[in-house]
């Protein structure tokens, strides 16, 4: 594990824990940026996960939680096919539960459940960072004709 970060050597921790006690029959190869790593677990079926910019993702799925997670997919940071996003996701999912933190440090322990209960994962700052993110509302507010959205898409003329 030379040259990785504390955060994506938790994650292999927390990954390898979740082969082992939730899906022994499943195996997961990762790349942090274009480096393999060991394939986890001895499964017939082989889940790659592809990881970009990995560092600076961890850290921010560290610190943001779920959040942190969901728009490192949505930018494009983590690869994995669409068959197989929900085991990648349930690594994340049950990484806080008792079953898999008795694999880790109390350090790594830590960090885990800091990064499931903290920082941006909290509710009132994920439901402000929703509204920041997916809200229309600031656009309809200052457009003198509301209607005018709905008229653009009904326009042939604007329509690829």
């Amino acid at each position: 594990m030379k040259g990785l970060t504390r955060e994506q050597k938790i994650f292999l921790k927390v990954a390898r824990a979740y082969v082992g006690e939730e899906r022994p029959e499943i195996g997961f190869q990762f790349s942090f940026d274009g480096v393999s790593q060991p394939v986890i677990g001895s499964g017939s079926r082989i889940v790659d996960v592809s990881f970009h910019n990995a560092e600076r993702l961890f850290q921010r799925i560290f610190l943001e939680g779920n959040m942190g997670l969901g728009e490192g997919y949505s930018e494009g940071l983590i690869q994995v096919k669409d068959e197989d996003y929900k085991e990648f996701l349930s690594i994340c999912v049950y990484a806080a539960s008792p079953r898999i933190l008795r694999h880790l440090s109390i350090f790594d322990m830590a960090a885990v459940v800091r990064a499931r209960g903290a920082g941006y994962f909290t509710k009132p700052r994920q439901g402000a960072t929703m509204d920041n993110h997916y809200s229309l509302s600031d656009w309809f507010d200052h457009d003198d004709d509301s209607n005018t959205f709905f008229h653009y898409w009904l326009d042939r003329d604007h329509r690829m």
